[in-house]
């Protein structure tokens, strides 16, 4: 984290500097204070962000976000259309019989679902 000055297109401008945990942003500002106050704010939005990555991480997936990642697989493998269609038109299916089931977390579905 760092307030310096630096010159800017031929101006001298007060640049505002933050790295946390990989992630780095910069702002120029006009004054040492404003550059001071933005520092801190960037600070608080890098952190946020690496909070929000986390939640995200840590929830557990569903059927529909696995069967998304499957057909972006076989599309990026480069299997024929067919298989792809026929994997995306799988997700339509279960969605027109049991619409609920796509959304639950994957370790819930199991206890939730009762077939007959």
């Amino acid at each position: 984290m760092a307030v310096r000055k630096h010159k800017s297109h031929g101006k001298w401008v007060w640049q505002a500097r933050v790295a946390y945990q990989g992630r780095r942003r910069s702002v120029y500002c006009p004054t040492k204070n404003s550059a001071k106050d933005q520092e801190s704010k960037l600070l608080q939005e890098l952190k946020a962000e690496r909070d929000q990555a986390a939640r995200v991480e840590q929830a557990p997936a569903t059927l529909r976000m696995l069967l998304e990642h499957y057909v972006a697989d076989l599309e990026q493998r480069g299997k024929g259309a067919d298989t792809v269609i026929r994997a995306s038109s799988t997700a339509k299916m279960i969605e027109r019989v049991t619409p609920a089931l796509l959304d639950l977390p994957r370790d819930r579905r199991r206890r939730d679902l009762r077939l007959p």
